[in-house]
């Protein structure tokens, strides 16, 4: 009961499981060298599978400009420095074949998938936020493929979706577990509180700030 897949976790963040009662959802959990795939079917987690290949040694094939993207200075045969370029159509021929192994991955896998019911895909992990991630992959699957990016304030990263998750994972096992411990001093937090109503009800104010910094410049002119 401590342990919870990274893919559930994802799925809790999301609140993918209450969208996935009527239309299945494929988690698409892209990391730097590897990718999991979970399936969630009827409001829960039926499938998960890994793919060891990941953002790492993807791209998107469709950019191919001659534009230099990357410059840095090395030595040639003769020792002497100079300055060389790699372009963005360089840059894909160099990742084109990985970029292939992955998407027909995906597609063989997903395809039986999508074969039985309406299904949407949501990429997510420390690739989530690729720029055109969504849209390559939309194209091979045929279905409707979305980013997530959670918005809770401090946590606003792709990569950070499963971590988030666990809270909400760890919330409800509380209830089956019954533990109640708490990282607050809940003594001490209980005494600040009555502190702050005593103070109020004494003086027939609010203990604001505002209130505050109104009482420095009361009676000054």
């Amino acid at each position: 009961m401590d342990i919870f897949l990274d893919v559930y976790a994802v799925g809790k963040e999301a609140a993918l499981f209450e969208q996935a009662v009527d239309e299945q959802k494929i988690i698409l959990k892209v990391e730097r060298g590897a990718t999991t795939l979970g399936l969630l079917r009827q409001g829960h987690l039926t499938a998960a599978k890994v793919f060891n290949a990941g953002i790492g040694s993807l791209a998107n094939q469709e950019v191919c400009s001659t534009n230099p993207v990357h410059i840095w200075a090395a030595k040639n045969e003769n020792g002497e420095n100079e300055t060389r370029t790699i372009n963005e159509q360089q840059l894909v021929a160099c990742v084109q074949k990985n970029i292939e192994i992955w998407l027909d991955y995906l597609q063989k896998t997903c395809v039986p998938i999508l074969q039985a019911g309406e299904t949407a895909v949501i990429i997510t992990g420390e690739g989530g936020e690729t720029d055109g991630l969504d849209e390559l992959l939309a194209k091979r699957l045929g279905v409707e493929v979305h980013t997530y990016t959670p918005e809770t304030l401090g946590g606003r990263n792709a990569g950070l979706t499963a971590a988030l998750g666990l809270f909400y994972a760890y919330k409800d096992r509380l209830a089956i577990t019954g533990y109640t411990d708490c990282s607050l001093d809940m003594e001490a937090f209980e005494k600040s509180v009555a502190y702050r109503d005593r103070k109020a009800d004494s003086t027939n104010k609010e203990d604001t700030l505002t209130n505050k910094i109104k009482g420095l410049f009361e009676g000054k002119k």
